[in-house]
């Protein structure tokens, strides 16, 4: 659960008399929402027009805020930590190339969890592609595209899972349940398409965000089966996605019974009667230092009690497609060309999970 404002660290304050907004002190676009399908942004609606988060005002309020004012590019100040209110969500999860991953973790210092599908021969890594569309944060509204990887702090050779493929396609979620393997989320790369976004995120938070925009088009529409994405630099297309919605009535069955089969029906069950679900994340070693902040926080993501609010279904190869580029831009100071890293490593995608209405907090780690 989050924390309540009596066990919060002392380099932070509760604030229970905030209106949420999409931003305390930073100048950021306002947003409208429609019904269905909330629209990004509109610079002329005022900023009393943006509608509740989808987790109500509580769940925000019982985060703290910083103690002082933060500077952003010596322009912008706040003293918020990230929020968003309203979101959507698609994660496409899979293996990589176990040696490449931890050639790329070991100056920070990582290890890759492992998992071993039978049939593959040698033991994996597990990545991550989350697809993010943004509709009110305190950035405003953005697209965002991150890629994790599973590690462990201090302990090598941490085994995740032995399965079949069918088996993997539930057992690999098993970081998002009590008594995990997986220590944290290591966040390589952030590709945004907002420029306040990309500067306040890295200088605030450490926030590995390539600092070069993306154009992005982001169709999450719960009412149409394929859900997809595209991003690209001007011509350069980085990631292209698309994935059948596999769910319904039997989806939702299938689900169940191969979280319970592979994770035990004790951990689904706590899962699904907390409307909160936390993930440890781990910021790169040179942003945190060049931003002079912490690199490990706690991603809260609120999805309610719906159980059918969190929907996995398998990877069809048949049906489904991942374009991934192979372009890269060195700015910045940390390595953060995720999406190459994730195609010289094999992208083996095995699961989707889509979240449709969410918010989150994401605050600085206690411990």
């Amino acid at each position: 659960m989050p924390p309540s404002p009596s066990n919060t660290s002392s380099a932070y304050r509760p604030n229970r008399e905030i209106a949420w907004s999409p931003g305390t002190r930073v100048t950021s676009p306002s947003t409208r929402f429609a019904s269905e399908e909330p629209a990004l942004v509109d610079y002329g609606v005022a900023r009393d027009s943006l509608q509740e988060p989808y987790s109500g005002l509580t769940f925000l309020q019982r985060f703290s805020f910083t103690k002082d004012q933060l500077s952003i590019s010596e322009v912008l100040s706040t003293d918020r930590e990230w929020s968003v209110g309203r979101a959507s969500l698609l994660i496409v999860k899979g293996t990589v190339d176990l040696e490449v991953i931890q050639e790329a973790l070991q100056p920070e210092g990582l290890y890759p969890i492992q998992c071993h599908i039978k049939g593959d021969g040698h033991n994996k890594a597990l990545a991550s592609i989350w697809i993010n569309k943004l509709y009110d944060s305190v950035c405003g509204a953005y697209h965002e595209y991150v890629i994790s990887f599973d590690v462990h702090k201090s302990q090598p050779n941490r085994l995740a899972f032995d399965s079949s493929l069918y088996r993997a396609t539930y057992a690999c979620w098993y970081n998002n349940f009590v008594d995990s393997v997986c220590e944290a989320q290591f966040l390589h790369s952030l590709y945004i398409n907002s420029p306040l976004s990309i500067t306040w995120g890295r200088e605030m938070q450490a926030f590995p965000k390539h600092p070069i925009p993306v154009q992005s088009v982001i169709d999450l529409n719960p009412h149409q089966k394929v859900q997809s994405c595209e991003m690209k630099w001007d011509d350069d297309t980085l990631l292209n996605l698309s994935t059948e919605r596999n769910f319904g009535t039997s989806g939702f069955l299938q689900e169940g019974l191969g979280l319970v089969a592979t994770l035990g029906g004790r951990k689904v069950l706590q899962f699904l009667g907390d409307p909160v679900f936390s993930s440890h994340i781990v910021m790169p070693q040179k942003t945190a230092a060049q931003a002079n902040c912490a690199r490990d926080y706690t991603a809260y993501i609120w999805k309610g009690l719906n159980p059918m609010a969190v929907k996995l279904w398998p990877w069809n190869p048949e049906t489904d497609t991942l374009s991934l580029g192979t372009i890269t831009k060195e700015t910045g100071c940390e390595a953060h060309n995720g999406i190459a890293l994730l195609k010289k490593a094999n992208f083996r995608p095995l699961s989707v999970c889509s979240i449709d209405k969410l918010s989150a907090v994401v605050t600085l780690r206690n411990s």
